[in-house]
């Protein structure tokens, strides 16, 4: 399982995770960027089992209206899609950012650990908020405020360094970063 992060603040946000990709208990890459803009609203990052993650992103990727969906039609899009594709005891999430109709920032999580139910945290002003997809049995978002205080207010550097840690605490996860920005 990956780790990915998002943080935002009302003006801007990031997503990021690490480069390893698993599949059936084996390394397949290093270097698998698991973040990825859908349109110039919406980025996103996303993590679990390859098959449903990857089927999800392709048939969004494929639709021809990708490029005007909003925030809120991806979201529906996978709370939809993702249950009818996960087998068994597959686990996908997503974690989305981006412009809502109401033209905020917007994070969602979505997927297995939220039965498919968008969770969702809009910051304001003189604040910034943050979601998590963690592996197994570690707790990725204490340690990635405890790391944003750390670093504060470098958030890059925050970033880099709660995946470095995360990828000492397991062996699903690297110590290499990919990133989108969104900026409103």
């Amino acid at each position: 399982m990956s780790v990915i992060l998002a943080f935002a603040t009302s003006k801007y946000g990031i997503i990021a995770s690490d480069g390893r990709f698993c599949s059936c208990n084996r390394i397949v890459s290093e270097n698998f960027d698991k973040t990825l803009q859908f349109n110039k609203n919406v980025i996103c990052g996303f993590a679990g089992y390859s098959r449903p993650c990857i089927q999800i992103v392709t048939e969004l990727q494929n639709n021809p209206h990708i490029q005007k969906m909003t925030l809120e039609s991806i979201i529906e899009f996978i709370s939809i899609h993702l249950p009818k594709i996960i087998q068994g005891t597959e686990f996908a999430s997503f974690l989305l950012l981006g412009k809502n109709i109401d033209e905020k920032i917007q994070m969602t999580g979505i997927g297995s650990n939220t039965k498919y139910l968008p969770y969702t945290e809009i910051p304001t002003e003189n604040e910034y908020k943050f979601m998590t997809i963690s592996p197994p049995r570690i707790n990725t978002s204490k340690l990635f405020i405890d790391t944003l205080l750390e670093f504060q207010p470098d958030i890059q550097k925050g970033i880099d360094m709660t995946i470095l840690r995360t990828s000492k605490l397991t062996d699903t996860v690297n110590n290499i970063r990919f990133q989108k920005d969104f900026f409103l």
